[in-house]
């Protein structure tokens, strides 16, 4: 008879993963030289620390809430990486 233990492993919609992923792209962004409208840095904690609650607590509507607020975030930064990455392309080309 075995015992089976668990595996820790982090699912893509995991609140952890996406506060990473934010910061990481915030740095990031940081290093390259460009200058962000929001990097969101304590609304993504906020938002972390209230789906370990929610989660915790057995709430999961509220905790998809955050984590939906969390993928959103990451969206916008990401598409204003996107943006500011092509701009910059552009004025080194010229």
């Amino acid at each position: 008879d075995t015992t089976v233990q668990e595996k820790a492993i982090a699912h893509p919609t995991d609140s952890r993963l996406l506060e990473v992923a934010r910061a990481k792209i915030a740095r990031l962004a940081k290093r390259a030289g460009l200058k962000l409208k929001m990097t969101h840095e304590r609304e993504g904690q906020s938002l972390r620390r209230r789906a370990g609650g929610y989660a915790h607590a057995k709430q999961f509507k509220r905790l998809r809430q955050v984590v939906r607020r969390q993928r959103t975030i990451l969206g916008v930064l990401l598409r204003e990486v996107q943006r500011k990455m092509t701009t910059l392309a552009q004025s080194v080309q010229d």
